[in-house]
């Protein structure tokens, strides 16, 4: 998701306003200047249902996907979508207009760009050779298929637990993926053919087979193994040691309705998507063809069309299961970004993250490395984790071939949709049954409610930062008996904007409730899309926590997002006068206009920056009790200050931990004395920030019962290791050091290996050691 480009704009109308349009000149609408475009219908949304745009309906909405009759090349999207609203702010009388750019997007599905160009290679001799176990990262050998043992997901005891074929109320799984390939050995036994649905324009839109197009940033085949880890069928494996002769899905007798949305998973549109999701929702009108739960292994950038076909579902009685996304190591950051990606980032949807065999979060590898997203720390609560990488992968155009090489979080999201599955089969008497679940988003909270509070939670120090809710435990999950109503809390409606981008509106000659949730929604797309590898993007640098209510976003910190829009190489004109208008609104002091593209000062590289005490503009203390943390961000806990000019300026505890430079952390590094979203995310100082831990790690693991006293948590450890680019202190070592450099090696056993000096040093040893001579020159390194 690095810059997603344009194929054609969405268009949202009041309903029934296209209808006198389409009327013009034959079907083509001029959106803008010297641009024709087809209106195309897309889906509908109720007038009861409120909007992920945020603006008012009381008659209902259309979507619709104006293609353009002529090329499109050179033109920015959202540029070419602001100026298709000035043009044609009055195009409809029953209504406001809105539009946003329907964007190619890209998706990461493989660890290295020597894939793609196998991928694109074609037909080999070796194309159907067997591949095992990436060595390089946690494995389970001789044991196919893993993932579906009782010491992971259970889903194999799980499949037993509901009984015989045909003994349980039918459950379908809606599959939005590439397509299928019906000669593939673990084509799934329940496919539902008659409600195939293909949204891309290569092929007809009742046959959602796979055509298996190779090319680079192509994956042909991503479909067909997505499809086998949630419901396929018996696999045979014979070699490489593994010995294997049984289902390889983990909900077989499920009902499948396959969903085309893309030519290939790095190639989707925001159009298929938001297609593909409706067309779910839309089955449940007719209890035949109903949806129960929705697999997706795959997402991108925000959508208030995704949030409309998100909201659609979820009150239509569908559990949505897709995936947090993927990202690259940078170092001490992930490329381009490690945040949850859209439509797993609403709360109404499940977001799968990543959990390797060893039970660490699949995050933090070695640089380059694809690794799974997580965060932001309010979207955990409704994410779950799965086994990745190193699980099953069917293979395309072989079709006795299963991979055990998979990776990505695209691997995990089918095995939790088949854990939902697997419950609803299992409760389904009292699930499906509308005397004791009168509303069909009942079911989709007693659901989640099963597999959140059964998940395994003591992987990671027990804590939900990058594993959400737990591992999956499909078994124990069943064990539990649905949730009564009563005890339901409806999720509240998702919406594709930052809450606190409220900022962005009613300024301006030209302010608009359309123009306003077009620009926020620019600046929330904006936040996801980065193309530098050196440092982060600084829109997620700026922000702990974006989704978090407006509140509790600090002024510095709108400050620092509004700099980085301003900065960002790819913020419209039209975003960036806005941003312009808002730092005039919020801050007295002038502000100066941002450089051009190319007098822009590029962005600091990851490295220490000199330790001077007189730079410790907010030295702060920890607190070994979290709450006590939680008590700083009282609304009356506020202070006023004055400036050398006599300014006064109100500050809260937020902007305190935005200006921290300096971090005792809190009971000797212990996994509950440092709050997370309200603490060490808040610290932006990342340039500066350093952390010292009072700790002798040799006494603590002595402690009774040995071993159980991990101070520094690792976790923690690691984490304050990022934050603070490695200038972390510790009491018993000084500058925080690998344990193939530690005296006692034992003690420091867990660390081996938990990061490295490359994440965020460039430069000789020396040089880093006279940059941060403040405590004894040792530095974090594995060299």
């Amino acid at each position: 998701m690095s810059f997603p480009s344009l194929s054609a704009l969405l268009v949202r109308l009041p309903a029934g306003a296209a209808a006198t349009l389409t009327g013009r000149d034959r079907g083509r609408l001029l959106l803008t200047d010297g641009v024709r475009f087809e209106l195309r219908p897309l889906f509908s949304v109720p007038a009861l249902s409120q909007t992920g745009t945020g603006l008012a309906a009381s008659t209902g909405w259309e979507w619709h996907v104006p293609r353009p009759t002529q090329s499109l090349q050179g033109a920015y999207a959202w540029e070419l979508a602001y100026s298709a609203l000035q043009q044609n702010a009055g195009l409809s009388a029953a209504g406001p207009v809105y539009i946003e750019p329907d964007l190619i997007q890209s998706w990461d599905c493989q660890s290295s760009p020597e894939e793609g160009f196998r991928l694109a290679a074609g037909p080999t001799a070796d194309a159907c050779a067997f591949h095992d176990q990436m060595s390089s990262l946690p494995s389970v050998r001789e044991r196919f298929a893993w993932h579906l043992d009782d010491d992971f997901s259970q889903l194999r005891a799980a499949r037993s637990a509901i009984g015989p074929p045909g003994a349980n109320p039918q459950v379908r799984i809606a599959h939005l993926d590439t397509g299928y390939d019906r000669k593939h050995a673990t084509f799934p036994a329940h496919v539902r053919l008659d409600l195939q649905r293909n949204f891309m324009d290569d092929q007809a839109s009742n046959d959602a087979h796979d055509p298996a197009s190779a090319g680079i940033l192509k994956n042909p085949g991503h479909g067909t193994a997505t499809l086998a880890l949630l419901a396929g069928n018996r696999c045979v494996a014979s070699q490489n040691g593994y010995r294997f002769d049984d289902l390889v899905g983990g909900a077989p007798e499920a009902e499948i309705v396959p969903i085309r949305v893309g030519t290939s998973v790095a190639q989707i549109l925001t159009s298929t998507i938001a297609g593909g999701i409706h067309y779910a929702a839309d089955l449940c009108a007719d209890q035949a063809g109903a949806v129960h739960v929705l697999s997706m292994s795959m997402g991108g950038v925000a959508s208030a069309a995704w949030a409309d076909v998100v909201n659609l579902a979820y009150e239509a009685g569908i559990i949505l299961v897709t995936a947090a996304g993927n990202n690259f190591s940078a170092g001490f950051f992930g490329f381009p970004t490690h945040f949850i990606v859209y439509p797993a980032r609403f709360r109404r949807v499940i977001a799968v993250c990543g959990v390797m065999a060893d039970r660490t979060p699949y995050y933090g590898l070695p640089f380059h490395t694809m690794q799974g997203n997580w965060g932001p720390h309010s979207k955990m609560a409704t994410a779950l984790s799965a086994h990745t990488p190193n699980t099953c992968w069917a293979k395309l155009g072989c079709d006795n071939l299963v991979n055990m090489d998979a990776e990505g979080t695209s691997a995990a999201t089918p095995q939790i949709a088949a854990a939902a599955a697997l419950y609803l089969q299992k409760h389904a008497a009292t699930l499906l049954d509308h005397a004791q679940y009168p509303e069909p988003w009942m079911r989709v909270e007693a659901v989640r409610k099963a597999l959140f509070s059964s998940a395994d939670k003591s992987a990671d120090g027990g804590g939900i930062e990058k594993l959400g809710n737990g591992i999956l435990q499909a078994s124990r999950a069943l064990a539990q008996l649905p949730a009564p109503a009563s005890s339901l809390q409806k999720t509240a409606r998702d919406n594709a904007t930052f809450p606190f981008l409220r900022v962005l509106t009613g300024i301006g000659v030209r302010a608009s409730p359309q123009a306003d949730t077009m620009l926020a929604l620019e600046a929330t797309q904006l936040a996801q899309q980065w193309n530098r590898r050196d440092s982060p993007n600084p829109l997620e640098d700026a922000l702990g926590d974006p989704d978090l209510p407006p509140e509790a976003i600090s002024a510095a910190q709108i400050g620092k997002f509004l700099e980085g829009l301003l900065n960002h190489p790819n913020t419209s004109k039209q975003l960036k006068e806005r941003a312009h208008q808002v730092r005039r609104s919020l801050f007295s002091s002038p502000v100066p206009r941002s450089k051009s593209k190319a007098e822009k000062t590029p962005l600091a590289s990851p490295q220490p920056a000199p330790v001077r005490p007189s730079t410790f503009s907010a030295p702060v203390p920890a607190d070994a009790q979290e709450g006590n943390w939680l008590s700083w961000h009282d609304p009356k806990m506020k202070w006023t200050t004055t400036d050398t000019a006599g300014r006064k300026t109100q500050i809260a505890a937020t902007d305190l931990l935005n200006r921290t430079v300096f971090y005792k952390v809190g009971h000797h590094s212990s996994h509950n004395a440092t709050a997370r979203a309200k603490g060490l995310e808040l610290m932006q100082q990342h340039q500066e920030l350093v952390a010292f831990i009072p700790v002798d790690r040799a006494v603590a693991l002595k402690r009774n019962p040995p071993g159980s006293w991990k101070m520094p948590a690792a976790p923690l450890y690691r984490r304050l290791l990022e934050k603070c680019q490695g200038r972390v202190v510790r009491s018993d070592l000084g500058w925080a050091d690998d344990a193939k450099n530690a005296q006692n090696k034992a003690a420091e056993k867990e660390f081996t290996g938990l990061a490295t000096t490359t994440e965020w040093t460039n430069g000789s040893r020396r040089k880093r050691r006279r940059q941060t001579s403040l405590f004894r020159p040792t530095m974090w390194t594995t060299s």
